[in-house]
This record gives structure tokens, C-alpha cells and sequence, in this order.
């Protein structure tokens, strides 16, 4: 029993360790609303990476002022340094309903098979999230656009590791010789 009590100890520092918040850089949404005086609308209040690897990414949000007779859906997107979107990260949706506190949101990035990449990392650096309430979308007009968006932007910076998808590639390592215990020198024969 003490060692299960200790394993679990163990995991939960683990799982504590990986998570990292992540800075709000932007509430488009109150900068707009508090002009018109409506700035109790649906927002995010932090976002928090709850784990990720080298191609995905679990993100934790937290919500506040969700109603509870309304739909919402939130997107999320992943963004290069200059704020462009990454192609090779699909933008993530989901809906909220019944007043929910907290969401998750899973990113995956997803190698392009026409790219060339020179380098074996992707970088990207923002998190944007955007709210649509679902009961106000004009999507005749705007598409998947509303009157009523709130856009978040969240600081995130993250390396996605890319898998070559050439089988034919060569890598070439060098390796320093060094001598072992009593051996004076280390020579490279050829034949």
C-alpha cells in the first residue's frame, strides 16, 4: 500500500511539473465591449498546456460567463510569429453548452507530404481562441463568423517535431575518437 500511495505521489508531481500557463496577451473582446458597456460577455479566463509531445498539444481552458440558455462554440489556432495561421496545425473546435467552467482542446500538427522542410521543428508562438455564440450567428452572411465573437490571444511557443517522410535520407554523424585506458592513439585505417 505505501509503495502505491508513493507512485501516485510520484505521478502527480510529474503531471503537475508538465503543465505551463500560458500569458494572455489580448482580450479583443473588452477592449471592445467596454466601449459599448457590455463587457460581461462570455470569456476566457486562462489557458493552461495540461500535456503535450513533439506533435500534439492538450490545452485547459478556463471559462467565465458562459450563459446557461445559450451555445457557444470556441475555435482555436495555432499561429506563427508574425501571427499567421500554421498550416500544418488544423484549427481546433469545440462547443460549450450549459454553462461550462472548463473545456479541453487537442492541437495535433500533421506533416505536409508537398513541403520540404529544411528544418526538423515547426515553431509557433500564439494561441488564438475565439468564441461564437451559437443562437446570434448570422451565418448566411458572415459564415462562420459572428457579430458577437470574442477573440483571446494566448502566448504559447512550441517546437513540432517533423518526421521525415523520406525513406531514402542519409544521416551523417561525426564522431571524436577518443583513446581508452591505455590505448596512445586512435588512427583511421582505410582500405
Amino acid at each position: 500500500m505505501k509503495y502505491v500511495f508513493i507512485t501516485i505521489l510520484i505521478f502527480s508531481a510529474n503531471v503537475v511539473y508538465t503543465q505551463r500557463d500560458l500569458k494572455l496577451l489580448t482580450d479583443h473582446a473588452d477592449n471592445i465591449l467596454s466601449m459599448t458597456g457590455q463587457s460581461n460577455g462570455p470569456k476566457i479566463q486562462s489557458a493552461v498546456v495540461s500535456s503535450e509531445s513533439g506533435v500534439t498539444m492538450d490545452v485547459g481552458l478556463v471559462l467565465k460567463n458562459f450563459k446557461r440558455d445559450k451555445k457557444y462554440k470556441v475555435k482555436g489556432e495555432i499561429l506563427s510569429k508574425t501571427k499567421l495561421k500554421v498550416r500544418e496545425i488544423e484549427p481546433t473546435t469545440i462547443d460549450i453548452s450549459n454553462s461550462s467552467t472548463t473545456a479541453e482542446m487537442t492541437f495535433k500538427f500533421i506533416a505536409s507530404s508537398t513541403l520540404t522542410y529544411t528544418e526538423n521543428k515547426v515553431e509557433s508562438y500564439f494561441i488564438r481562441l475565439t468564441i461564437t455564440e451559437l443562437d446570434a450567428r448570422l451565418s448566411d452572411w458572415f459564415g462562420d463568423t459572428g457579430l458577437n465573437d470574442s477573440t483571446f490571444l494566448f502566448e504559447c511557443k512550441k517546437d513540432w517535431r517533423v518526421k521525415s517522410t523520406n525513406a531514402n535520407n542519409n544521416v551523417v554523424l561525426e564522431i571524436k575518437l577518443t583513446p581508452y585506458m591505455s590505448a596512445a592513439s586512435i588512427q583511421q585505417f582505410s582500405n
